[in-house]
């Protein structure tokens, strides 16, 4: 090997050294230290659980308000504590069930038992619950819809066809509710409440013979307090005077205040028609007496004190009915005027 050569390749060597030398340190530590392990973030704390006695101190509160007359606070106060467990069924149904059951109180009921319903569409009971809300609100082609879909899906279920009949009947399809009733008293025959309400449905078929036949049946059954009176009363439109004055006097005394005004007015209406004025007289005063917002009642009392020659107090009884009449068609307007003032302003949104 030449001199030149010699010195090239003691040169390579020198650098092939100096690199491995320079590179072993890092293969050696790869070798002896294991990999890192991945990162993983911290797992977040578990969400924070409702104070369950915070809660039902709020709902006990809202129930007070509620029954001191404060509704629209006590409906917010109830929304506040659903909000903070707002995937609490039986929560929201209570809630719903105790303003629609307990107080009346269908508009703030709508909203909770429509979140129950959400949380648990399978519920039947709660779809009931939703049904007959909307029916009390006013919003029975939804209600409609809601009970007709539900009874397909349990077609045994008595109070399901009942809610359906009652739901129609509210939209005057007088047809489709008898199909409905008929179909729930198949399933229970001797419900008095839904007989009652068949009747009703009759009469504004204007079958009063079959009218008469349920309002018989609920009255024996105690089914509605107002029964017996709206039996004489078809038995009345029916030409049967006897038998209508005999139910309807017998109707005096039974029932409600309410149910018992309503017999003494068609009582009192039932004589002044049938020229009997003089004995329609005290029925009416009473009436009046029971019920003194009643148009209806100062205006036959006006007819029978007019018969019996009393035409001042006719007058007096025919303002007072006119002024009554003046009031509903003031308060008819006033709610018209809020429907059209809620769709406009929802159709600018």
């Amino acid at each position: 090997m030449s001199a030149a050569a010699r010195l090239a390749w003691l040169a390579l060597a020198s650098l092939a050294s100096t690199s491995l030398a320079s590179a072993s340190p890092a293969g050696a530590l790869a070798q002896e230290t294991p990999p890192a392990p991945p990162v993983v973030p911290p797992e977040p704390p578990p969400a924070a659980r409702p104070d369950n006695a915070a809660l039902f101190a709020k709902w006990e509160a809202a129930q007070k308000r509620h029954l001191a007359g404060e509704l629209e606070a006590a409906r917010a106060a109830m929304a506040e504590v659903l909000a903070a467990d707002p995937g609490n069924y039986d929560l929201a149904k209570s809630m719903a069930r105790w303003l629609a059951e307990v107080r009346s109180d269908f508009v703030g009921a709508e909203p909770f038992v429509r979140r129950a319903a959400e949380l648990k569409p399978e519920a039947i009971d709660t779809l009931h619950l939703l049904g007959s809300t909307l029916t009390m609100c006013g919003k029975a082609n939804e209600a409609e819809a809601t009970f007709r879909a539900t009874c397909e899906r349990v077609p045994g279920d008595a109070k399901l066809w009942f809610g359906l009949g009652v739901a129609c009947g509210q939209q005057r399809k007088y047809l489709e509710a008898r199909a409905a009733y008929d179909r729930a008293l198949a399933l229970e025959p001797e419900n008095g409440l839904t007989l009652f309400s068949s009747g009703e449905n009759h009469a504004n078929l204007r079958d009063y013979a079959a009218a008469e036949r349920a309002f018989a049946a609920s009255a024996k059954l105690k089914g509605h307090d107002d029964a017996l009176w709206r039996l004489g009363d078809v038995l009345a439109r029916q030409g049967k005077d006897e038998a209508a004055e005999k139910v309807l006097r017998q109707a005096l005394p039974h029932g409600s205040k309410l149910a018992r005004f309503q017999a003494a007015l068609q009582l009192g209406m039932f004589l002044v028609e049938r020229d009997r004025s003089a004995e329609a007289l005290p029925l009416l005063i009473q009436a009046t007496d029971e019920r003194p917002t009643s148009r209806e009642a100062w205006r036959w009392l006006a007819r029978a004190q007019r018969a019996q020659g009393k035409r001042d107090a006719a007058a007096r009884s025919m303002a007072r009915a006119q002024e009554l009449r003046a009031e509903e068609d003031r308060l008819e307007e006033e709610l018209l005027l809020g429907l059209i003032r809620a769709q406009l302003e929802g159709g600018g949104r």
